[in-house]
């Protein structure tokens, strides 16, 4: 989040509008800030992100905003320990991850609904919590870069992960 500020106040200076650059930052501490309020005590969620899935899983490491987002929003990315912002695991990794949720990135010629339906019939996958009680999030990958859509992500995988609590 530190870096949407600084690549948010460098856009304001160069553009000259430093005055929208620090409103637009504030409203997206204030995003960030909701959702904490909104999920003071609950138990983070363990959330395998799923770029695609084929033969193995394209996710999201722990060098990307991607695992911000989901910290802030009361989860836990199963492979945070990987320093990549993404990459490839096995499926066998994946379940042994046992994810309690799994966020779908949206984008690209496979739709969300399809790879959804790609983890439903995993075998290997099937075992996990997240698959077991069907619990699945969606993202627009747009909303996973350093810009302006990040305090919106935070609110929507918070609100996916966190019923109850919106």
């Amino acid at each position: 989040m530190d870096t949407v500020a600084t690549e948010l106040r460098n856009m304001g200076e160069i553009f000259g509008v430093e005055d929208r650059a620090e409103e637009t930052i504030a409203e997206i501490e204030a995003d960030v800030e909701t959702v904490s309020e909104r999920l003071d005590g609950v138990d983070p969620v363990e959330v395998l992100v799923v770029d695609s899935i084929d033969d193995t899983v394209f996710t999201s490491g722990g060098g990307g905003i991607g695992t911000e987002i989901i910290e802030r929003a009361g989860g836990s990315n199963v492979f945070d320990d990987v320093d990549d912002a993404f990459s490839d695991v096995s499926i066998e990794q994946a379940a042994d991850r046992s994810p309690e949720a799994i966020l779908i990135y949206d984008y690209g010629a496979t739709t969300a609904e399809e790879k959804k339906q790609a983890v439903l019939a995993d075998p290997t996958l099937a075992g996990t919590p997240a698959v077991r009680e069907e619990r699945f999030g969606v993202l627009p990958l747009s909303s996973v870069v350093v810009g302006v859509r990040v305090g919106g992500a935070v609110t929507e995988v918070a609100e996916q992960l966190h019923p109850d609590a919106f």
